[in-house]
């Protein structure tokens, strides 16, 4: 009897979980289709309807505890650097502040090969290793403050990459 009776409660389990999880995708679904509607609507009007700050602001009567709608259209960027530019513009103590590398070992074998042998060469050892360069914006940024270095030639070792804009909304 006590089978019959944990079997029966594992199969309502079972159809419970089942039925939210399709009535959670549902939602999903709904919410995914009025994300695309609401995004194409604000991709058409947005610059119609927006004030002098570039906002939509939407007053609400009806939604609890929010009196207020302001959407927000959001362009992510990204700065790219031309590490080889900037490292001419810096002197060798700048380098070692603002230029951050990243090593990566290529080839595990070929190092550990290498590294049996005695008296190895920083450069042979460098053919197995991949190296990348990142820039530390902040130091960089006291170093333009600080006046060592001229900020319109570190601009001209950068590129703004825009991102696909999204819109934020914010409720008040």
């Amino acid at each position: 009897m006590a089978k019959k009776s944990t079997k029966q409660y594992v199969d309502d389990m079972v159809k419970w979980y089942c039925d939210t999880k399709l009535s959670r995708d549902a939602v999903e679904r709904n919410f995914q289709d009025a994300k695309f509607d609401f995004n194409m609507c604000m991709d058409r009007y947005f610059d119609v309807v927006a004030n002098e700050d570039g906002k939509v602001v939407v007053e609400i009567e009806n939604i609890k505890n929010i009196k207020k709608i302001i959407v927000t259209r959001v362009t992510p960027s990204t700065v790219e650097w031309d590490c080889k530019k900037l490292k001419q513009l810096l002197s060798s103590k700048e380098r070692k502040l603002v230029i951050q590398k990243n090593y990566q070992v290529i080839n595990w074998k070929g190092l550990f090969d290498l590294l049996k042998e005695s008296g190895v060469d920083f450069k042979e050892f460098l053919k197995y290793v991949e190296v990348t360069e990142t820039v530390r914006d902040k130091q960089l940024d006291k170093l333009i403050e600080l006046g060592t270095i001229d900020e319109e030639e570190v601009k001209e070792c950068s590129s703004v990459k825009l991102k696909s804009s999204y819109y934020k909304l914010t409720e008040k």
